[in-house]
């Protein structure tokens, strides 16, 4: 079944990655353009470094200066926000999964950790791809689907 089948499998591979020192502004245009809700942030050997989230941006704005009057220090303080680089915001040590493991691991793991998606990292900390929580909702759908008796249908 599906369920046993490897990661490597049914992961996506074509990964919009972003650098340490990119922007959060530049990080937050970047995540709009492709519609996502984050990135993984990898070093210059595709070493996964972190990942980068729509909640990291707002976390860094919320975190910033509470005694704004608003105008002109309130701007300041946005631009100096926007102009941090992503490394000083990500979320560091996300969840990782090898490329040999299977879906059912990777479902465990998710399940567990309460997170929708895993980085699949092979043996030296290069970042390959990642998969989701519907990658795997959808390869236990194909198996049961596929488990389903025709035999009596006219």
């Amino acid at each position: 079944p599906g369920s046993q089948t490897t990661v490597a499998e049914h992961m996506t591979e074509k990964l919009i990655t972003m650098a340490p020192t990119t922007t959060i502004k530049e990080a937050a245009k970047l995540l709009n353009e492709k519609c996502i809700t984050g990135a993984p942030v990898v070093d210059e050997d595709d070493r996964l470094m972190g990942v980068i989230s729509r909640s990291d941006f707002l976390r860094a704005i919320s975190e910033g200066p509470q005694q704004s009057e608003g105008g002109a220090e309130a701007a300041m303080q946005l631009l100096d926000v926007e102009m941090r680089e992503v490394r000083s915001v990500m979320a560091r040590d996300p969840l990782s999964i090898s490329p040999e493991a299977t879906v059912l691991d990777a479902a465990q793991i998710m399940y567990a950790n309460r997170v929708s998606r895993l980085m699949v990292v092979d043996d030296k900390g290069k970042l390959t791809g990642i998969i989701t929580s519907t990658d795997v909702v959808r390869i236990a759908l194909c198996d049961e689907l596929s488990e389903l008796d025709y035999s009596n249908v006219d």
